[in-house]
């Protein structure tokens, strides 16, 4: 399975009558793209903004990101966008340095904020990308299930609609993501993604369907990386992994990067996280025969969300583990404002190479700003405008646990 991503680098992005991509500018016809994107949509308005690193901005009510592409020959975000059919292979066009960044206020979805300068600047990745910002304002009453099915349709479509823009002109750069078959030698490795999929604004969508009920399978990474993954999770935004990460996916990428050359990979085994200790421990042990029928040497193991998802975590290691192969976990903490407190709910010795992607409780001051895009208030009773105290927990994507933040442990 051969895919080539065919980048294109954006520096900026301005509102024009026109929409088009040349020497590294977007333009966008905000009017027309509005029109395109809402076709057939009812009971939702969207507004279009433009936020920059370094604008005194702050963006609230942050639902989800994604990275604007278009498959060509094939759908773009199969089962949501374009039709369900396997993706993976062949091309598609990426844009770099942008992102679409949906917010939205719905009973059920939690706070989320980016800064576009400042000290909260420092913890969002997103706080370095050219945001084209969709505003949503519910007008007509609907139903849980009708948000969440229209928020996803807005958001993968602008990201789908801004990419065309690029189309006709030529790449920056072009990634080939292909099975190494140079493997003689090499350590074979694998990546255990779990995924928050707990129902309904906790979800994760695959091929367009809920994966609530789904268990463990492998798949091809190219099939991630191409959209086949899109994240429908509107809970605590610190951790949560948005549709951007996984069209981005670190683990992915780096072990593509690898493959071939220092090790092996294998493919990617993704899994949900249960709320019952039985499903739990079932999962845990599908996932290493898995492994084991994989012949890998080595797992790398990430999660999404806290709490019940430790648990998972921990038995899918001793599972692991025990049968002679090799991890490292990616996770987060919740230890407390002055980082004393335990930061996982769950641990096992097995647990012996885990790398921490920052702490949700450690407290910052955020800087006043003189925007504020996706709502006024911060959690229903924060001046969003205004500098205060809060914690890390709030930022989109801080201690995002397939590694994509900025914090780093400090040096002594």
């Amino acid at each position: 399975m051969k895919l080539q991503m065919k980048n294109y680098k954006v520096d900026d992005v301005q509102f024009s009558s026109e929409t088009l991509y040349s020497d590294g500018v977007l333009s966008l016809d905000k009017d027309a793209l509005i029109k395109e994107v809402m076709a057939g949509v009812e009971g939702i308005e969207i507004k279009l903004s433009i936020a920059k690193p370094g604008d005194k901005t702050r963006i609230t009510h942050v639902m989800d990101s994604a990275k604007p592409v278009y498959k060509l020959n094939g759908p773009t975000f199969p089962g949501l966008v374009d039709a369900s059919e396997k993706v993976g292979e062949g091309e598609t066009l990426t844009l770099d340095g942008i992102a679409v960044v949906q917010t939205g206020s719905y009973p059920g979805v939690m706070e989320g904020i980016i800064d576009m300068h400042g000290e909260g600047s420092k913890y969002s990745y997103f706080s370095n990308t050219v945001n084209l910002v969709v505003e949503m304002n519910v007008i007509d009453e609907m139903s849980s299930e009708t948000f969440a099915k229209l928020s996803k349709e807005i958001v993968l479509k602008t990201a789908k609609l801004v990419a065309l823009a690029a189309c006709d002109q030529e790449p920056t750069s072009v990634q080939t993501f292909e099975k190494n078959q140079n493997v003689d030698g090499l350590k074979k490795v694998g990546y255990v993604c779990y995924m928050e999929s707990l129902g309904l604004f906790r979800n994760v969508y695959l091929y367009g369907k809920d994966t609530t009920d789904i268990r463990p399978k492998v798949v091809h990474p190219n099939e991630i990386i191409d959209g086949a993954l899109v994240s429908g999770n509107f809970e605590i935004a610190a951790h949560k992994n948005p549709t951007y990460f996984h069209q981005t996916n670190p683990i992915i990428t780096e072990l593509c990067k690898r493959d071939g050359k220092e090790l092996s990979f294998e493919g990617v085994i993704l899994s949900t996280e249960r709320g019952v200790l039985e499903i739990k421990e079932s999962y845990a042990k599908e996932i290493a025969l898995f492994a084991q029928e994989m012949n890998l040497d080595g797992v790398i193991i990430s999660k999404e969300g806290g709490g019940h998802a430790d648990a998972d975590l921990m038995l899918c290691v001793k599972e692991l583990q025990e049968r002679g192969i090799d991890t490292v976990i990616t996770l987060n903490e919740i230890g407390g404002p002055n980082g004393d407190l335990p930061p996982i709910v769950s641990a096992t010795p097995e647990a012996d190479a885990v790398i921490s992607n920052g702490n949700n409780d450690e407290l910052i001051t955020f800087d006043s700003v003189e925007t504020v895009l996706g709502g006024e208030m911060i959690n229903g009773s924060i001046d969003a405008k205004t500098s205060f105290e809060s914690s890390v927990g709030l930022v989109y994507c801080s201690t995002n646990q397939l590694g994509v933040n900025t914090m780093a442990i400090k040096e002594y």
